[in-house]
């Protein structure tokens, strides 16, 4: 004999048992006992007993089975639950790493940006060093030119003088001694024996631009750069730069046209002829009435000459006289004492200081009282 299993004799027993517990049950519920039934009957019995522990059975299995489903249901939306989350985290680790990639990407940029712009600046520097260098050696060079030929000019000058010397000193007659019992002022000029250069006043202060003399530097700077201290004192005092020039001026002063040349070279005659005043002095006629080089010599102050605004009877207006008048009028005026300047010059320079001068319209308010106060008069000698 084979090996009985004891765990299916057991299982059989145990459904054995449990079948006749559920029989004893029914018989109880319905009243029925083993022994007051037939063979037919309990064979019944027995057939609605064994189908309603099948229908139990079939009830508990389809629970197990639905408890079972819900079971693998809720396993299944565990399942889902923990995917979702996994692929959410993973969405969130992708995002924060292509952060994390787009940041260093950024950083990177602007390290390279700024390694670009220091190399960049480097090489401006470099090249503004190149420059100053340059300039540097430029001056050196243009200050030695400047040397050079101020030296050559010396000693042609010098030569030129010992030539006239020894001229001077082969003649027979002295040619000065007449003029020996003259004054040191009014004796004839000679040209000294040595001359000194100061080279030209074209040395710009690093401070206020004021041009200056290179042998006007402070003795503490280099001729190279050169310092002052006669103009503003190393930056100490501070002025306002100067006004712009009217356009009209400007022209006349910078351009080089005809009419700009003509008008400095007669700049003098038309300021006089746009004068408010005329100059006061006393001339020493005793100097301009002898012989040699002339002379003006004033005896006494120098002062501004403002008479009234009217005209002397039988004479023409001027100066300031002429700024109560109509600016036709004036300007008709000007022209014919100034005969040899340009009228059109004329005209615009007129033009420019009644837009620009302050006093102008003070004269033509006294013009219109004048009117105002004639006009009375001539009201009152009529009535």
């Amino acid at each position: 004999m084979g090996r009985q299993n004891w765990g299916d004799v057991l299982s059989r027993g145990f459904q054995q048992r449990h079948e006749d517990r559920l029989r004893n049950r029914h018989r109880q519920r319905t009243g029925l006992q083993p022994g007051n039934l037939g063979a037919d009957q309990r064979q019944l019995q027995y057939q609605e007993e064994e189908r309603a522990y099948q229908i139990q059975t079939e009830q508990r299995h389809q629970q197990e089975m639905i408890i079972l489903q819900q079971r693998l249901n809720l396993e299944q939306q565990n399942q889902n639950e923990r995917q979702r989350r996994e692929q959410l985290a993973e969405q969130a680790r992708r995002e924060q790493q292509r952060q994390l990639e787009l940041q260093q990407q950024h950083l990177t940029q602007q390290r390279e940006q700024e390694v670009t712009n220091l190399l960049q600046q480097e090489q401006e520097m470099a090249q503004y060093r190149n420059e100053i260098e340059q300039e540097r050696e430029e001056m050196i060079e243009f200050m030695d030119q400047l040397e050079q030929q101020d030296n050559q000019d010396i000693q042609d000058h010098q030569d030129h003088l010992d030539q006239l010397q020894q001229q001077a000193a082969n003649q027979a007659a002295p040619i000065h001694q007449p003029h020996n019992n003259l004054p040191l002022g009014r004796r004839p000029y000679h040209d000294p024996n040595h001359r000194h250069s100061i080279l030209q006043m074209n040395v710009e202060c690093p401070k206020c631009h004021a041009l200056h003399f290179l042998s006007e530097r402070l003795t503490a700077s280099s001729q190279i750069n050169p310092k002052f201290s006669t103009c503003c004192l190393q930056g100490a005092i501070h002025l306002p730069p100067f006004t712009n020039s009217p356009p009209t001026l400007y022209d006349l002063l910078s351009k080089r046209t005809t009419t700009a040349r003509k008008f400095r070279k007669n700049i003098r005659q038309y300021n006089a002829a746009f004068a408010f005043t005329s100059i006061g002095v006393e001339v020493d006629q005793a100097i301009l009435q002898s012989s040699g080089p002339y002379s003006f010599r004033i005896h006494g102050g120098l002062y501004h000459r403002m008479g009234s605004l009217l005209p002397t009877p039988g004479q023409s207006p001027s100066y300031a006289q002429l700024y109560i008048l109509d600016p036709q009028l004036a300007l008709n005026q000007r022209n014919a004492r100034n005969n040899n300047l340009d009228p059109q010059v004329m005209n615009n320079l007129q033009t420019m200081l009644q837009a620009v001068n302050p006093f102008i319209p003070l004269y033509k308010q006294v013009s219109t009282f004048l009117f105002y106060l004639f006009s009375f008069f001539i009201h009152l000698f009529l009535i």
